[in-house]
C-alpha cells in the first residue's frame, strides 16, 4: 500500500499512527474521545492524513426502517458513505481478519447513517462472495460482535450457528 504521495514507507507510518491513535482513543470514555481527537495536534494531523488516504464510496441502501417482504423503492433508499480502505487497516496482517474488520466497519457506518445493507451489498463492496460475508458474519458474532444487516437484525450467536 502507498499513501497519496506514493511512498510505501509513509503509508506504513500512517497505518501505525492511525492504529495507535484508534487504540488510545478507544480506551477513553465516549464523551472524551472527540475532544481528544480535536485538541491534540498530532491527532488532528493523523486524522487529516487518514481522510486523505482513505478510500470511500457512496452506496444507496435500504433504510433501516423499511420492512422486509416487499420491494424496495427509490423512496426507501438512503445514500451512505462507506470507508472501504482506512490506513489503519494495514496494521491487521491476516487478510481474513482485515476483511472482517472492514465488514464490521461498513455495517457500523451504514447503521450510523440509517442504512441496512444486505449480504449482497457487502459482498459487492468487498469484492467477495455472499457466502464469504455469511461466514465472516458468523465468525464476528461468535467473537461477540453482532452485525445488523437487512436480513440479519441483531444476529446473535444462536442464529449464527444455524445460518
Amino acid at each position: 500500500m502507498a499513501d497519496a504521495t506514493g511512498d510505501p514507507a509513509a503509508a506504513e507510518h500512517l497505518s501505525l499512527a492511525a492504529a495507535a491513535m484508534d487504540e488510545f482513543v478507544g480506551s477513553l470514555a465516549a464523551d472524551v474521545r472527540s475532544r481528544v481527537l480535536a485538541r491534540v495536534p498530532m491527532n488532528r494531523l493523523t486524522e487529516a492524513a487518514r481522510r486523505a488516504a482513505a478510500r470511500q464510496v457512496d452506496r444507496a441502501l435500504a433504510r433501516v426502517d423499511v420492512p422486509l417482504g416487499r420491494s424496495v423503492g427509490d423512496g426507501d433508499l438512503v445514500t451512505v458513505s462507506w470507508t472501504l480502505l482506512d490506513p489503519a487497516d494495514a496494521a491487521i496482517v491476516d487478510p481474513a481478519e482485515r476483511r472482517r474488520h472492514v465488514l464490521a466497519r461498513l455495517v457500523g457506518e451504514a447503521a450510523a447513517q440509517g442504512g441496512a445493507p444486505t449480504d449482497g451489498d457487502l459482498a459487492s463492496a468487498l469484492g467477495v462472495s455472499r457466502r464469504t460475508i455469511i461466514r465472516d458474519a458468523q465468525k464476528l458474532v461468535r467473537a461477540g460482535r453482532p452485525l445488523d444487516t437487512r436480513r440479519r437484525p441483531r444476529m446473535g450467536s444462536a442464529e449464527a450457528a444455524h445460518d
